[in-house]
């Protein structure tokens, strides 16, 4: 027994309770309209929380949800939604409480962050454009902030990438979106970001 029982129990729980007709849509392909960069944490669960079901969101997620202009995984996640699947709309999607931005307000604090201290550069250099604003604000809403700018600023990198501004000189009709996931109510916020 591998001590994931309770998972595989889950899943099969789960694949009897699927309709043939589902499991044949499925396995016949994907078109998802929504690419979602979203964070890791395991309480924003993108699917979950907007109420889609498989093959509806093409989704990437990694720690604090950014988007780095020199990161494969991203861009080809990104490449392949636009490209590939034509997605219509790509969302950056950070959360409150997250962790990634905590660390980034905390700095090192004598921690040794090693690998991740050098993936939060760009949260860092968020943190420090909008210095000004953040230090009028308490602990709690200079967290929150972060996280919304955060996201902002990773749906500028989608913005700013050759593959999407090709994708639109080609006519591709595509648009990119800022949230943030409020987990003490459970609702979506629109950051509002143009592209």
């Amino acid at each position: 027994m591998s001590g994931l029982d309770h998972i595989i129990s889950a899943n099969l729980e789960w694949a009897g309770s699927q309709s043939a007709e589902d499991l044949a849509r499925w396995q016949a392909g994907q078109s998802p309209k929504i690419l979602w960069i979203g964070c890791s944490d395991s309480r924003v669960p993108p699917e979950q929380i907007t109420r889609r079901t498989l093959g509806e969101i093409f989704v990437h997620r990694n720690i604090g949800n950014l988007v780095l202009p020199n990161d494969a995984s991203a861009l080809s996640v990104l490449y392949y939604a636009i490209r590939a699947l034509k997605v219509e709309h790509v969302v950056v999607c950070g959360h409150y409480e997250c962790g990634a931005m905590k660390a980034v307000l905390g700095g090192r604090n004598g921690r040794n962050l090693d690998i991740l201290e050098h993936w939060l550069v760009q949260a860092e250099d968020v943190m420090q454009k909008h210095q000004s604003e953040l230090s009028a604000l308490d602990d709690k809403a200079k967290w929150r902030r972060l996280a919304e700018l955060n996201a902002i600023e990773s749906a500028r990198v989608v913005t700013n990438t050759k593959m999407f501004r090709d994708a639109l000189a080609d006519g591709q009709k595509c648009q990119v979106h800022a949230m943030t996931f409020d987990i003490g109510s459970g609702k979506l916020i629109d950051l509002g970001f143009k592209q």
